[in-house]
């Protein structure tokens, strides 16, 4: 897998994320995905077996006390293969491939509600964030409830690109598609991501 960090060391308050190395943790990840898609998405066709698009990813845990993994999220760009959600929503991504733009697409995020410490799923966006900028990613693709355009839009200055994919993965809720500038990242991101005070100003200026 290719993968990386986004923050060498842990910063105060922040959750010790590390990128999936061994055979090990990526198993553990597959039994995550299985415990906690299954019974929300039952649409999800073999949620435990090994996903392609894990291996060129940025493939993202967290371990409890124990050294088990507890969350994890992956952020996937694009490739030979395009992304994760090319069958539903191909020509949206095409769109943003013909304006020249970098693209991955931000996914897979959830936690083990058992043990996990609430409030991990913040800390993922600021490592998708950080892990975008460092890669050269323009933007970030998300496909997620319709009900998240409530935070997106006005805390991460994301767009709507597709109200409904037509696809709920057996969950009986639409979903979305929604597009973020990491390079336009709305100033409330940082805040809410608890981030360093000073990552707002890290961000790149925009080409003339």
């Amino acid at each position: 897998m290719s993968l990386s960090i986004a923050y060498s060391q842990p910063q105060q308050d922040q959750p010790n994320i590390i990128p999936v190395t061994t055979t090990g943790l990526y198993q553990q990840v597959l039994q995550l995905r299985e415990k906690v898609y299954r019974p929300l998405y039952p649409g999800i066709k073999n949620i435990a077996a090994a996903d392609p698009f894990d291996f060129g990813a940025r493939l993202w845990v967290t371990l409890d006390p124990h050294g088990c993994v507890d969350s994890t999220a992956r952020l996937a760009p694009d490739g030979d293969a395009g992304l994760p959600s090319e069958a539903y929503a191909g020509p949206y991504l095409d769109a943003l491939r013909d304006n020249g733009l970098h693209i991955a697409e931000f996914g897979r995020l959830m936690s083990d509600q058992d043990h996990a410490p609430t409030g991990l799923s913040r800390h993922y966006y600021g490592h998708a964030w950080a892990e975008s900028l460092r890669a050269g990613i323009d933007t970030i693709v998300i496909v997620a409830n319709q009900n998240m355009l409530s935070l997106y839009g006005p805390c991460f200055g994301a767009r709507l690109l597709c109200p409904d994919i037509q696809e709920d993965f057996g969950s009986g809720t639409p979903f979305s598609l929604y597009d973020w500038d990491v390079r336009n990242t709305a100033p409330a991101f940082f805040t809410w991501a608890r981030m360093d005070k000073n990552a707002q100003s890290h961000q790149p200026p925009q080409p003339q």
